[in-house]
């Protein structure tokens, strides 16, 4: 189950470009929780899970750096993982706290949601960059 909370997006606007989560946010606890959890356990959970591009961000990286979820992005995107892509793209954004990153963020995302041909998701990225 700890698992699971790190396959939801810690956000689920992307309204807001430089998202801060804070102390308050139970998104956060919960997001929190599971990697403390994770990686304190990590013996405990099968070795195909620690070798996916997530579980090596969780064990290996910071999984609250953008730039870091950007590049889970395009590794989940090369491999055919589009879902996964796009929740680490809106991770990425919900976590920027800078201009390049949330530029790349919307960049994906607008790139998705038009090979998917969801243009209102599209729009919506669309008009949020501009704000």
């Amino acid at each position: 189950r700890w698992w699971q909370a790190l396959l939801c997006p810690l956000a689920l606007s992307t309204r807001t470009p430089n998202y801060d989560l804070g102390a308050d946010h139970i998104e956060s606890e919960i997001f929190e929780a599971a990697i403390e959890h994770l990686r304190h356990h990590q013996d405990a959970f099968p070795s195909e899970l620690r070798r996916t591009p997530l579980g090596r961000l969780i064990f290996d990286g910071d999984p609250f750096e953008s730039s870091e979820r950007l590049v889970l992005a395009g590794a989940l995107a090369s491999a055919g993982d589009t879902a996964g892509e796009e929740r680490e793209s809106l991770n990425a954004l919900s976590l920027s706290t800078s201009l390049t990153d949330t530029d790349e963020a919307y960049d994906r995302l607008i790139a998705l949601y038009e090979r998917q041909s969801r243009h209102r998701e599209s729009a919506f990225c669309r008009t949020d960059r501009s704000l």
